[in-house]
């Protein structure tokens, strides 16, 4: 027994040092030192941090119709955290097509980040970077829109998804009539596709690639135009994360083996119906492991301070609680006469459509009793009065794996406004009570 104690004993005593780089300077902290007995009042001493982990935090979209008080909070909330650094995924200002309005939404932004801590890593958004008044001042504040780092043997990547200064580059992948890809569109140019395959080359050695883009590339009809693809190809036989934001729901995406994330929003317009909806303001918490990256979603909501106060701000935006000018709508929808169990509804006002520009100003999803609450697009419930045509989908789970599950039969008519005939009228000051029958015959 007494040898038993003195092997335990010594090899506990080799986890009393660890060795930790910071800043290229080495130092040295004393581990936990405990006296380890034949019977102990503990479950094990495999410790979280013996291997050197470290941790980080990636905040989402703050604009697109920024909310009062959020971003300027969540920057000192994220102080108490502590993590190593912050990465944006992007869309920290409106953006304008006038200079000196950017310049100066950025020097209020310079605010609220004066308070972080900890180094803050910038990525372009569309609201930052998608126009040639944007990029003028982001290129004088910041002068990259895409580049590496390197930290603990992990890499992290932070493309530019508005990188269109090389028009007709389409990525490799893309087919040559693609008019998206020959107008540059959202595509990656040439030169960045090439500074990220050299990026990658030069650090093949890493256990792990974290991959920080703005849109969701992936997920549109037409990916190959776009080169992610061709990033993808790159990207082959290593470990790699992917974040992005831009749409404003919490997403959690299966593809190629790895794990894409899109995040909800920190500060950004949003119905903020909750986690079930992927609606939330939030703080993506990266601990990087041995076995690779953990991820925790942090709810802004739930991080307090010892004495529970609330930060103070002077962030100004909108208060969706104060909204105006929305009536009520709710409803249910059949198919066959029979309630349909999941699924979504989007809303396209009848008048003052932009034919180049066609988007819904509500949207709503469909609960299993086939009860439905139409919410106005990232903001409260309701729809302003008027005429809307209706599209009816297929149901949107947080995590879509890249062989999708059955849905529910929708109608293939029902899945475009411009086929559904369905049309509804919200009149105002009073509750809408909608019922939709769809038919499953063609």
């Amino acid at each position: 027994m007494k040898r038993l104690l003195l092997i335990v004993t010594t090899a506990f005593a080799l986890l009393t040092v660890v060795v930790v780089a910071r800043d290229t300077k080495t130092v040295e902290r004393t581990a936990l030192s405990v006296s380890v007995a034949e019977r102990n009042p503990w479950t094990h001493l495999k410790l979280a941090d013996d291997t050197d982990p470290f941790h980080f935090a990636v905040i989402s979209d703050r604009t697109g119709g920024h909310r009062a008080g959020i971003f300027s909070r969540a920057v000192q909330q994220i102080n108490l955290l502590r993590p190593a650094f912050v990465v944006s995924v992007g869309d920290l200002i409106e953006g304008s097509t006038d200079p000196e309005v950017n310049r100066q939404q950025w020097k209020e932004l310079d605010g609220y980040l004066a308070k972080l801590t900890v180094p803050f890593f910038y990525a372009p958004g569309n609201h930052d970077h998608n126009n040639a008044a944007k990029q003028e001042v982001w290129k004088e504040r910041y002068g990259r829109s895409y580049y590496h780092f390197r930290y603990r043997n992990t890499l992290f990547v932070i493309l530019d998804c508005y990188d269109n200064r090389e028009k007709n580059a389409p990525g490799k992948n893309a087919p040559e009539k693609d008019a998206e890809a020959k107008e540059g569109g959202r595509n990656f140019s040439a030169t960045q596709l090439a500074y990220v395959k050299q990026a990658l080359k030069d650090n093949a050695d890493v256990r792990w690639t974290f991959v920080i883009l703005h849109q969701p590339l992936w997920t549109g009809a037409n990916v190959a135009a776009t080169g992610w693809l061709d990033v993808e190809q790159m990207l082959a036989g290593r470990k790699y994360t992917v974040f992005c934001g831009h749409i404003h729901i919490y997403r959690k995406y299966l593809r190629n083996g790895m794990n894409y994330y899109q995040l909800a929003t920190t500060g950004g317009g949003s119905s903020l119906r909750g986690p079930s909806y992927g609606e939330f303001d939030q703080v993506a918490w990266v601990s990087m492991t041995p076995d690779g990256p953990v991820l925790a979603n942090l709810q802004l909501d739930g991080i307090h301070p010892d004495d529970l106060s609330r930060f103070e701000s002077t962030e100004t935006g909108r208060n969706p609680e104060k909204a105006t000018g929305l009536a009520r709508v709710r409803g249910t929808i059949t198919l066959d006469g029979k309630p349909l169990s999941a699924g979504t509804l989007a809303f396209y006002p009848v008048k003052g459509r932009d034919p180049q520009r066609v988007r819904p100003t509500g949207q709503a999803r469909i609960d299993p009793d086939g009860t439905f609450t139409v919410y106005s697009n990232r903001g409260p419930a309701g729809l302003a009065p008027g005429e809307y045509d209706v599209e009816i989908g297929p149901p949107q789970p947080i995590v879509i794996a890249e062989k999708k599950a059955a849905a529910p039969a929708v109608p293939q008519k029902y899945r475009s406004y411009k086929t559904s005939s369905v049309r509804i009228e919200v009149a105002a000051d009073k509750e809408n009570l909608v019922n939709i029958d769809l038919q499953g015959r063609e």
